[in-house]
């Protein structure tokens, strides 16, 4: 009988997942703040946290609640959800800036005390430095977010007269000849006169294939004459392309110093492009009016 060698059994090393360097990260980020995750029945056990954890991020005030202080979670409910009403009622007023800044503080502090409540320091600033960043960090995202809903929903303009909130969810297409748009532009400079890159308040003047020609005291659109607007040029014309309204803004705040100069602004920044019309005033935003003279 010939005995063989058994073959050499082949090891090889458990090795890292592909999310390893992450986990990392976050650990390394939880041992140097010293954040406590509470413990739930339900947890997500790759990052340490929970389905409450979670919960008390999303929800303003809900730190409280999962804490069990539920009197504290009612007033600070009622106190955010107060505050969120002012805000989108006093939208582009001084008191929707104050109502966010309370919102924003709730949040921040319920997150704060249910993250950091399991934990005593020495010095009292160590804690209110942490409330204090995790407040900070909220603004960040809640003016990233803000952004990004105003842009979509509605757009407080600032003009001569006071604030006023254009309907960008309603976009005009087509716009209607004399109508009050408001429009988006790059920005436009020619000698001394500089037109900031922003969004402005303009009557549409004509449309596509529309011929504008421009007098001493008037300007026609398709022959049509209307009285002339301010700061329009005096003479020469032009016509609307395709996909392109002619807007003139209704705040330029001075004339031109030429001729030249006023041409120039008619042909390359009062031809609007449609993508770049932002939408029209509201005539009412909830339980207020909007005062402004050119939308009676």
């Amino acid at each position: 009988m010939i005995l063989r060698p058994l073959p050499r059994p082949v090891f090889e090393p458990p090795r890292a997942g592909a999310l390893r360097g992450a986990w990392n990260v976050w650990y390394a980020f939880l041992r140097r703040t010293h954040l406590r995750v509470p413990s739930a029945p339900i947890s997500i056990k790759p990052i340490g946290l929970t389905w409450q954890s979670v919960a008390v991020v999303l929800i303003p005030a809900y730190g409280w609640a999962a804490l069990g202080k539920s009197s504290y979670f009612r007033w600070a409910a009622l106190m955010y959800g107060a505050c969120a009403v002012i805000a989108v009622l006093c939208l582009g007023w001084p008191a929707a800036g104050w109502a966010a800044g309370v919102m924003i503080t709730l949040h921040g502090l319920g997150i704060a005390e249910y993250f950091y409540s399991g934990r005593l320091w020495p010095q009292p600033t160590h804690r209110v430095g942490r409330y204090v960043g995790v407040v900070l960090a909220l603004a960040f995202v809640y003016t990233i977010a803000s952004r990004r809903v105003l842009a979509t929903v509605v757009i407080p303009l600032h003009t001569d007269r006071g604030v006023l909130l254009i309907d960008a969810w309603t976009r005009p297409n087509p716009v209607e000849r004399d109508a009050i748009v408001a429009f988006r532009t790059r920005g436009w400079q020619a000698g001394g006169f500089r037109l900031p890159a922003g969004v402005y308040l303009g009557r549409a003047i004509g449309q596509p294939g529309d011929v504008v020609t421009f007098h001493a005291d008037t300007f026609t659109v398709n022959g049509r004459a209307y009285p002339r607007r301010s700061s329009m040029p005096r003479h020469g014309g032009l016509t609307v392309p395709e996909r392109n309204t002619f807007v003139w803004p209704l705040e330029l705040g001075r004339e031109f110093r030429n001729e030249g100069e006023a041409a120039d602004f008619a042909r390359k920044a009062a031809l609007v492009d449609d993508a770049n019309l932002v939408g029209r005033p509201y005539r009412r935003w909830f339980l207020r009016q909007q005062h402004y003279e050119p939308l009676r």
